[in-house]
């Protein structure tokens, strides 16, 4: 590794015409900083230690880029796609496949979803053979807001459930506070949920991690099981444009309880759930960074 301040001053100490050198006069009188041994093996660690991030964040910087090309448009929505796709983590053997959890998840709903339709919810994207590809009614609770009366709302927060009609109060992830808060119960929704968009705009989707009661514009998808919240957050992130396109009505579009109940999802195994969130966690902060830089 060289040193840019004793290269500096040995470059400007070089002397010869057509092949420069340094003797060893100069270098003998160099002068250099000495530390205590203690603080010599501190400097030392530390180094290595901002070496070793710098070569990771210059390999992560690469597979951006690649990413990038793969995927041409939004960078963010590249990076979602391609880790939906298993194409960010390595799908390990060890694993064993989703469909036994799929089964698992099924039995342990504690709401039954059931449908008047049978809506074709495909995926946009193809998944590993391992995965498994059920629809989100089949292994997620799922509960469709109702507005309470207006004599049922109020802003004294001493008047029953923290309530919001809408994304009026979401974030980039976790949603923030109403103000409004409702007598009515019927619609609580329990802390540790994802609360998705059904009315324009479709398809936003933030986090509570806490009981709210919701309205008609959203409606709560809730893990059961030990399945990734983080995980059917960035899923639900990927189906967006899918649930846009399905939007009905002349004023306000909106998504019907059949759509989000029929719409299939990937659904890996466990330890790939929590590999993917990990990777993308990593990976989706650098690119808004990454982003601003260019911009």
């Amino acid at each position: 590794m060289r040193s840019p301040v004793f290269y500096g001053k040995t470059r400007d100490l070089m002397q010869g015409t057509g092949i420069t050198r340094i003797t060893l006069t100069v270098i003998s009188n160099l002068i250099f900083p000495l530390p205590p041994i203690e603080e010599q093996a501190r400097i030392v660690a530390r180094v290595d230690e901002l070496m070793a991030k710098i070569d990771e964040y210059e390999k992560i910087e690469k597979q951006l880029t690649e990413l990038h090309k793969a995927f041409p448009g939004n960078m963010k929505d590249a990076i979602l796609q391609a880790a939906m796709q298993g194409k960010l983590t390595e799908q390990l053997e060890s694993d064993g496949d989703a469909f036994e959890l799929q089964k698992h998840l099924s039995r342990v709903k504690t709401i039954k979803s059931k449908t008047k339709e049978d809506i074709q919810g495909e995926l946009p994207y193809e998944v590993p053979e391992s995965w498994a590809t059920p629809k989100l009614g089949e292994v997620f609770d799922i509960i469709m807001g109702s507005s309470p009366k207006g004599e049922e709302i109020s802003n004294d927060q001493t008047e029953g459930v923290e309530f919001h009609q809408g994304k009026i109060a979401f974030t980039n992830e976790l949603i923030g506070q109403s103000g409004l808060y409702t007598t009515n119960k019927s619609k609580i929704v329990p802390m540790n949920s994802a609360l998705l968009c059904v009315r324009a705009p479709i398809g936003t989707v933030n986090i509570t991690d806490r009981p709210i009661v919701i309205g008609r514009g959203l409606c709560s998808i809730t893990p059961v099981g030990n399945v990734s919240l983080r995980f059917i957050l960035y899923v639900l992130r990927t189906l967006e444009k899918t649930f846009v396109d399905k939007g009905t009505g002349s004023t306000f579009k909106a998504i019907t309880a059949d759509v989000i109940l029929n719409q299939k999802i990937p659904l890996p195994p466990i330890e790939e759930q929590q590999r993917i969130v990990d990777k993308l966690d990593q990976l989706l902060p650098l690119c808004e960074r990454l982003e601003k830089m260019v911009v």
